[in-house]
């Protein structure tokens, strides 16, 4: 990638201030994966930039930052297009038509049409939303209100694409009515040029602007089902009538508004008479009893018409401004409409406001403002713009300023009533867009005299601001680029020549060049390089004093295609080679030097690829002129071969190994393919007729064998009677296991002594694949580098966060520091503020104070120490009182949390529980831990705290969700008491405080820790609190199990195999695989040496799943045709709609799912292009979730979240099935990253896809 600095000036653009940044950072959005790159910029403030796509690298948008961001683009599988399709609308306008024609073309990159495809044609028919960019105010033709009731409806809350409710909860809302239309889809066949006409006949009328979204579904060579998309739009009237009022609010003296009439390709029409009508909305509720006692309200509106409020002709802007009295206050419909020669209405609506006598305390109208309309919206360098001042005076002295950065230009003139136009000459640094603003000043007039109450006559001013475009011809390059012919073979070389030149002829900047590129036109019909439009990215639309950006997209391959490790070049010689070089970035050259005459020249090998390659120039000149220019070839060939294979395939899939093979000479070929594959039976030559201009699609039915990576394909053509191959092409498809290996089993202990533990592969397992996995660890939680990055790195700063990062940093320095500011900190009653000009101090920051600075071991001095005692016991004896932030009950679990950092203190005294019901099982579970606390340290609290205390520990235990070596509470939803400070990740650390020192809780810990260091996000916990507390019990528990430094060697034995690991200064872990035995046989742990280091083992076996298996996650999977060619079959072309239910068993963070696609089927809904958008309509997503980021691979569906509640959640993609054969799927699987032993896995069955080719296939046996 090249990159360009400029700093946007009121001149126009300039060097950056200061230096630039010498690091550029690729990150990855979702996983927030980051990639520091160094960089180096020229004097121009250029650089270039290389990243080698990782192998592993996570599918989907990656942005580049500095200080901000700078760009992105994606990272995909696919397969590259060979064709391109159009569907274009037939009639230049439809207004009130009850049918549409449509015009279709499928071409082949390479050149030609696609000759009698058998094509289909899908419509939708849909509301159309009108704007027009020089309009952006104004509401357009939206259609009339209708008076009457109407019952208030409530639609779903989303985040993203996710709605928030459960997939099984009654009382979710329901989601709007759909009020699209799908029409009949058409299967067609092209003519010979690959060209045809269809008709959507049958459309409904509508009072508002509609549109047919269609799509053409056709199936490209390269083996997927590819769609090309347009929107027809379909008119109410051939006038398109809009309305603005003036701000949101109005009062009943002036009610103002624009009523504005467009043609339908937004230019004004002068003129038009508009009628201007009022409607009046009331809002009314009320309650309604429910069985049992309870209460419901019902909520609805009823609309009046009120009358009409004006009428008009509009003027030569198409505008038509009203400012009249309201007819009522409260909400008010303003509704415009128009109509054009043939009688049909177009009607726009809009509300507002009007705000009555009694209802507020400001003006709402801003009375020193006046309309400044500039008689057209966009100017170029030269011109001159002309402005109306629709002001009230009868004549006034103006101030007109051009603004954007500062003031660029200002001068006075003097307009009358009769003659209120301003000229403003446009320079070329205006470009591409600046504010206009005129100050009209009227001094003192004497026809009106003063009197005691008002003085009409003193001096006034009114201010208009207006914003027009200017053309980009100052900054502009013209970029002209040719090669030395239009068409090429594979493997030739293009000759390729650039012109640059300036848009007004003068010469160039000095140092000009431009970054020359030749790419696969394939790559781009899936998504356009918008980055490579740097003009337009430079020219992007300033605000005043506002700088903005633009981040430009473009997709990359995670794949290469075919072997970059042979040389391109070459005439293509005599003997025909096997083409195999696929690359769809064909040239990058990031800097070509043009001389004085603004000239270059380049050669471009080819590879071997049968498309067009796009030829782009961007071009740069100093520091203000930038263009772009580009050129198409072809490299073609008379016979050609195209592979249609799936990419990846798993074991002992049977399938159809379809090839299309195309005479693009002009006369009929009899020819016979051939094709061979590594590890597959020989494969019988296939004889094939081809007129001029035609294609067949050819091959075989094969079973893709076991134990192999990739199989290998050779296929070939040649004419019969011929000496050589008319084409030769060489594939490999990926070939991958259709039972994966999985975690099934997993265990932690520490080697205090030698352990053994007796493992055996599993009944029905796969032999050879799997193992045991051993890992041993010095220390479970690895020190905390995450966590004290993020806090030395946090930046606000109340009480509570400075003596957080003050425990989590280790840093008793800092907490003394905090100490000598603390009296500020104190209210009268003792206790603290979370800021020192708070009125009152808060009860749980106190209690915590003391309890962290208790734990930590650091030093409240006494005399403050004690402020806070009394303080705090003040409040649990009531009488010191605080409110709780929320109005809930709270108060018992606020005096728990302060009786519990009393006993650390002092003593504690039995009545101070007298106002407390004793209830755990009903309190949340910091309460319940502060109870267990507080019966341990104070047990004279209670005659029965040992019982009490027991009985508490059991709850606890009771709300924990073991799986594996992790864990959760079951209640988590009900313990964020976020107003407290405490959340899940909070008592998950003071739960490994609390219960450390219980024998009976010792086998535990391991689990515990593992569990508390899984909820962490990014390496840190969420709150500061959680991570002073995390902090604090790591330390512990790093002082009761791990203070001895671990030495020497860690050993594990499986039968002959055998595992060493030795422990250096620098070493934190070691783990291997040890493969299945036999039969049963112990893994023997030892360790020989200092310390006891942790051992963790984790079984694997490639285990086909009979029955759904779930061990901390439920799934449920639904398959639902969506576009089906014969009911309860599965036919190639076909789309299906896969619906997953989840139910998660307790929270966790970082959980992925994995659904499997058949072979060679492709997910709908990535956004490139020839995805179906029609046929993806409809997903639903459902829960308390939402992606990070969603990946969709050949071989299957997956969605990463971040973090997962406990709780149900659904997640619904379309499938699109591109070959036929029988397909096997593994289970559909649901796991935490992180703690892969919590796994829900869901068997699939076998996918069978029956052949829907007829006529244009032939096959192979």
């Amino acid at each position: 990638m090249k990159l360009i600095a400029r700093r946007k000036t009121a001149a126009g653009f300039d060097k950056t201030r200061g230096k630039l940044p010498s690091t550029v950072t690729i990150q990855h959005q979702g996983s927030d994966d980051k990639f520091p790159l160094p960089v180096v910029w020229d004097d121009n403030g250029s650089a270039t930039l290389d990243w080698t796509i990782p192998q592993d690298a996570k599918q989907g948008t990656y942005v580049v930052q500095t200080h901000t961001d700078i760009g992105s683009f994606r990272v995909a599988t696919f397969r590259v297009p060979t064709m391109k399709a159009l569907v274009q609308q037939a009639d230049k306008v439809l207004v009130n038509a009850d049918k549409a024609a449509v015009n279709l073309q499928v071409n082949y990159l390479a050149g030609g049409g696609a000759s009698f495809l058998p094509v289909k044609l899908r419509g939708l028919l849909t509301q159309k939303f009108v704007s027009f960019p020089d309009y952006e105010d104004f509401t357009f033709a939206n259609g009339g209100v209708k008076p009457g009731v109407q019952k208030a409806t409530r639609e779903p809350w989303n985040m993203g694409e996710y709605e928030l409710s459960e997939p099984d909860d009654e009382t979710a809302t329901a989601a709007p009515v759909n009020t699209s239309l799908m029409l009949a889809t058409q299967e067609l066949r092209l003519d010979g040029a690959g060209a045809g006409r269809a008709v959507f006949g049958k459309l409904p009328k509508s009072g508002t602007p509609q549109q047919i979204e269609a799509e053409l579904e056709y199936q490209d060579p390269n083996g997927e089902t590819l769609t090309a998309a347009t929107r027809i739009p379909l008119w109410p009237s051939k006038t398109i009538v809009g309305i603005k009022p003036e701000g949101w609010m109005a009062t009943a003296e002036h009610l103002k508004f624009h009523a504005l009439v467009l043609n339908l390709k937004g230019k004004p029409k002068a003129g038009e008479k508009v009628v201007v009508k009022a409607l009046q909305r009331e809002y009314f509720s009320h309650r309604r009893r429910l069985i049992g006692g309870f209460y419901a309200f019902d909520n609805h509106s009823e609309i009046k018409a009120v009358g009409e409020l004006c009428q008009g002709i509009t003027d030569d802007k198409g505008l038509l401004i009203c400012d009249v009295k309201a007819p009522a206050a409260g909400n008010i419909i303003l509704q415009a409409e128009t109509g054009d020669a043939g009688g049909n209405a177009s009607v726009a609506n809009r509300e507002i406001w009007v705000a009555g006598n009694d209802d507020w305390w400001f003006d709402a109208a801003d009375n020193d403002r006046i309309d400044l309309l500039p008689e057209k919206k966009r100017y170029e360098p030269g011109d001159k713009a002309r402005f109306q001042l629709r002001m009230p005076f009868k004549e006034a002295d103006v101030l007109v300023t051009v603004e954007r950065e500062g003031v660029m230009e200002s001068f006075t003139t003097h307009i009358t009533r009769a003659n209120p136009t301003i000229e403003v000459p446009i320079k070329g640094h205006y470009s591409p867009n600046v504010f206009v603003s005129a100050l009209a000043i009227r001094g003192r007039i004497n026809e009106a005299q003063p009197t005691a109450l008002i003085d009409l006559g003193k001096p006034a001013f009114k201010m208009g601001l207006a914003e027009i475009r200017v053309g980009w011809s100052a900054h502009e390059l013209k970029v002209r680029v040719a090669t030395d012919k239009p068409g090429y073979r594979v493997r030739e070389k293009a000759k390729v020549s650039v012109d640059v030149r300036r848009a007004d002829g003068s010469r160039l900047p000095r140092d000009s060049e431009v970054t020359l590129v030749a790419v696969d036109e394939g790559l781009l019909e899936l998504k356009p390089n918008d980055s490579w439009k740097l003009l337009e990215a430079m020219m992007t639309r300033r605000g005043i004093e506002v700088s903005t950006s633009t981040a430009q997209m473009q997709v990359i391959g995670k794949r290469h295609f075919g072997r970059k490790a042979l040389a391109a070049g070459g005439d293509g010689g005599s003997a025909k080679s096997a083409r195999e070089l696929f690359d769809t970035l064909l040239f990058w050259q990031a800097r070509v030097k043009l001389d004085e005459h603004g000239h270059a020249e380049a050669t471009i090998p080819l590879n071997d690829s049968l498309t067009s390659f796009r030829i782009v120039a961007i071009a740069n000149g100093g520091m203000d002129a930038f263009g772009t220019g580009s050129a198409s070839i072809q490299s073609s060939q008379d016979l050609m071969l195209f592979s249609g294979l799936p990419p990846v395939v798993r074991e002992q899939d049977r399938f159809h190994a379809g090839f299309t093979v195309r005479n693009a000479g002009e006369h009929t070929v009899e020819a016979v393919v051939s094709a061979r594959a590594d590890y597959l039976a020989a494969l019988a030559p296939i004889a094939v007729s081809l007129p001029p201009g035609e294609s067949r699609n050819v091959g075989w039915d094969v079973a893709v064998p076991l134990d192999s990576q990739a199989i290998k394909w050779e296929v070939s053509i040649r004419e019969k009677g011929a000496d050589e191959d008319g084409d030769r092409l060489k594939a490999t498809q990926k070939i991958i296991a259709a039972v994966p290996v999985r975690t099934l089993q997993a265990t932690i202990m520490q080697l205090d002594s030698p352990q053994s533990i007796a493992v055996k592969l599993p009944d029905g397992a796969i032999p050879g694949r799997g193992g045991v996995k051993v890992t041993f660890r010095k220390q479970l939680g690895d020190g905390m580098g995450g966590v004290q990055e993020y806090m030395a790195r946090y930046p606000y700063t109340c009480l509570e966060q400075l003596a957080s990062q003050a425990i989590a940093l280790q840093d008793e320095a800092r907490w003394n520091s905090l100490m000598k500011k603390l009296p500020s900190y104190l209210d009268s009653a003792g206790l603290v503020k979370y800021f020192p000009m708070m009125f009152e101090g808060d009860d749980t920051l106190t209690s915590y104070l003391l309890s962290v600075a208790d734990e930590a071991g650091y030093a409240i001095p006494e005399s403050l120490r004690n402020r806070m005692r009394n303080g705090l016991t003040g409040f649990v004896e009531g009488r010191v009182i605080r409110y709780s932030a929320l109005p809930t009950s709270d108060l018992s679990v606020r005096k728990l949390a302060a009786i519990e950092a009393l006993s650390r203190t002092g003593e504690v005294e039995r009545r101070w529980l007298d106002s407390i019901a004793i209830e755990p099982n009903l309190w949340p579970t910091s309460a319940v831990l502060d109870w267990a606390s507080i019966l341990q340290r104070s047990p004279e609290i209670s005659e029965q705290s040992s019982r009490l205390a027991e009985g508490a520990r059991q709850i606890v235990r009771s709300r924990l969700n073991f799986q594996g070596t992790t864990m959760g509470f079951s209640t988590e939803r009900n313990d964020t008491l976020w107003w407290l400070m405490v959340n899940g990740d909070v008592n998950a650390n003071r739960a490994l405080l609390t219960l450390l020192d219980q024998p009976d809780w010792t086998p535990d810990m391991p689990r515990l820790v593992r569990g508390s260091l899984g909820r962490q996000q990014r390496g840190h916990w969420n709150t500061t609190v959680a991570n002073a507390w995390g902090v604090l019990a790591m330390k512990r528990f790093s002082a009761k199990f791990e203070a001895m430094p671990v030495t020497g060697k860690t050993s594990a034995a499986l039968g002959k195999e055998r595992f060493v690991a030795e422990w250096r200064d620098d070493t934190k872990q070691a783990q291997q695989m040890l493969g299945w035995p036999a039969s049963a046989t112990p893994v023997n742990l030892s360790h020989d040496g200092s310390g006891k280091p942790w051992a963790m083992l984790q079984s694997l076996a490639a285990l086909p799943l009979k029955e759904p298996l779930f061990t901390g996650y439920r799934v449920t999977r639904k398959i639902t045709p969506v576009s089906q060619k014969t009911k309860g079959a599965w036919h190639k072309g076909d789309v299906a709609r896969i619906r997953l239910e989840v139910d998660a068993q307790s929270d966790m963070a970082w959980v992925v799912v994995n659904d499997p696609i058949p072979s060679g089927a492709s997910i709908l809904g990535t956004g490139l292009g020839g995805d179906s958008k029609l046929l993806a309509k409809g997903e639903k997503k459902q829960g308390w979730v939402w992606p990070a980021f969603e990946e969709r691979t050949f071989d299957s569906f997956r969605a990463y979240y971040r973090f997962v509640p406990k709780g149900k959640f659904a997640v619904e993609y379309s499938v699109r099935l591109n070959n036929d054969g029988e397909f096997h799927l593994p289970p559909t699987r649901v796991e935490a990253m992180y703690a892969p032993e919590m796994f829900g896995e869901l068997p699939n069955g076998d996918v069978v896809v029956k052949r829907g080719c007829k006529k244009f296939c032939v096959n192979g046996h």
